[in-house]
């Protein structure tokens, strides 16, 4: 494979020096400087995207500090509705005995008018100011007690009040603390669907920059195009990527094998029936166009580019074990691109794999090439993906397969 990418190079070589370079608009061309412009359009969208994860974090934060700050208030006002209560309790206690003292005082002073024993307790004075002293007290001693019980049952009343207003403040905060709560979940989802796009972002950033450097290396004009210059191989039809196996997955539609209580969509069809280390073949010829290694959910992956009867298609190749190819390698459907994943010697960083098989896409276009009918976003690739079993022809699922 080497000598064929390297004579396939040298002719492109050649070619750029005795041949005119077939130069044509770069907003719309497969060239390099319509690479670069991807590149640049997706290492501005991974910026944009590392400040929303950064607020979209700083407003969890923020969140969870209201949560935290709502449960202590609630703990805080619990105490004070106890100490509300226990100062009820005293100040009732209190009037109850400023009420006896009071009786003492009012039944004295109800001698005034006219009770024998209070006239005997006034004409008892030794003389006249004791006299008046003695009515006097009688009359303060009523009116201190009277003041002295109001004061306490405002009190009283200041405490109860307290004791509703505390709790009307703790419905409110357990209110807010599942708003707060609800909120931390949405974020957190926002979060995650920021990261998640942020790591395709990373792949597609780093595969990118292979690829321009590849066709830097192939000495291809900035505005010639990259098919032109690098002289990309067609072919006239796909093969199955293994020699033998069973479809275990369909396209379409399923449960989710790590969540059974959620639909997804699988963009791809799966091959199991080989233990890891099978070898992985190229449905058809063409250029690696993407590598991804080690994701968390995929593993290792490889992307080719095929011209196929003059249609341009992509073929995914996940869960792989090993990598074989590197971008810019021209493939035939001979060439192995890697060796089957997804089992146990993966499963320390490919988390999205249950056993041991072969995640097989197919796409119209080139996913993260540049001209006409290629594309960088993975989204769009998605939408892009079509079922493979039916258009190779593959048996049902269960049934194994041999040959190619």
């Amino acid at each position: 494979m080497k000598k064929l990418v390297k004579l396939i190079l040298v002719f492109s070589l050649v070619s750029t020096l005795f041949l005119n370079p077939l130069v044509i608009d770069a907003a719309k061309a497969n060239t390099l400087a319509a690479l670069r412009a991807d590149l640049k359009e997706m290492e501005a969208q991974k910026a944009k995207n590392d400040r929303a994860k950064k607020l979209t974090t700083s407003q969890i934060d923020q969140a969870s500090k209201g949560i935290d700050s709502a449960q202590k208030e609630i703990t805080t006002n619990r105490g004070k509705v106890e100490a509300a209560k226990i100062k009820v309790e005293e100040s009732n206690k209190e009037i109850d005995k400023q009420k006896a003292n009071m009786k003492e005082v009012i039944y004295a002073y109800q001698l005034a008018t006219g009770n024998n024993e209070y006239l005997e307790y006034v004409f008892n004075a030794d003389n006249l100011t004791d006299l008046i002293y003695r009515f006097s007290v009688s009359e303060q001693l009523i009116e201190w007690q009277q003041t002295e019980i109001k004061k306490f049952e405002a009190l009283v009343r200041t405490n109860e009040k307290l004791q509703v207003d505390l709790a009307n403040r703790e419905v409110a905060l357990n209110k807010e603390i599942n708003n707060l709560e609800s909120r931390v979940v949405k974020l957190g989802n926002q979060l995650a669907a920021i990261t998640e796009i942020s790591v395709d972002l990373v792949d597609d950033i780093k595969s990118a920059k292979e690829y321009i450097k590849f066709v830097e290396k192939a000495g291809c004009g900035e505005n010639q195009d990259i098919d032109y210059c690098l002289r990309v191989v067609t072919d006239t039809g796909f093969r199955w990527p293994l020699n033998s196996g069973r479809l275990t997955s369909p396209f379409g539609y399923r449960k989710d094998p790590l969540n059974k209580k959620r639909t997804v969509f699988h963009n791809a069809i799966d091959i199991g029936g080989n233990a890891e280390g099978t070898k992985v073949f190229a449905s058809a010829a063409g250029v690696v166009g993407k590598i991804i290694r080690k994701a968390s959910c995929g593993g290792n992956s490889v992307f080719v580019w095929h011209n196929v009867n003059g249609k341009k298609y992509t073929t995914q190749y996940t869960h792989l074990l090993s990598i074989r190819v590197k971008i810019g390698d021209v493939v035939t459907s001979e060439s192995v691109v890697g060796t089957v994943g997804g089992g146990s010697q993966t499963r320390s960083y490919d988390k999205c794999s249950t056993g041991a098989h072969l995640h097989f896409a197919m796409a119209t276009g080139h996913y993260g090439g540049a001209g006409s009918n290629s594309y960088s976003s993975y989204s769009t690739y998605l939408t892009r993906c079509f079922d493979a079993q039916k258009f190779l022809g593959l048996p049902a699922k269960g049934v194994t397969f041999s040959g190619r």
